[in-house]
């Protein structure tokens, strides 16, 4: 499968930095054991999420709170079913 353009994810964000922590996140979800929301061969955690999120698949919401900016829990990535 090939890789999806940036200028397509971040489209899909609201800037680069939240880019990098959607997919970051959502890969973290992977390879915690979640599913992925396509039908896929890859395995890397980090292009399965690029293409999720390139492919409308994913409900992001970017939380405005007082935590630390590289908090995890800044960021609610889940799987549109």
């Amino acid at each position: 499968m090939r890789t999806r353009p940036l200028e397509e994810l971040l489209a899909k964000v609201s800037s680069p930095y939240a880019l990098v922590n959607v997919v970051a996140a959502r890969a973290q979800q992977l390879i915690a054991g979640d599913l992925p929301a396509i039908e896929t061969t890859m395995r890397n955690p980090v292009l399965i999420a690029m293409e999720e999120l390139a492919l409308g698949k994913l409900h992001v919401e970017l939380r405005k709170t007082a935590v630390a900016p590289k908090d995890p829990e800044a960021i609610e990535v889940s799987p549109v079913v």
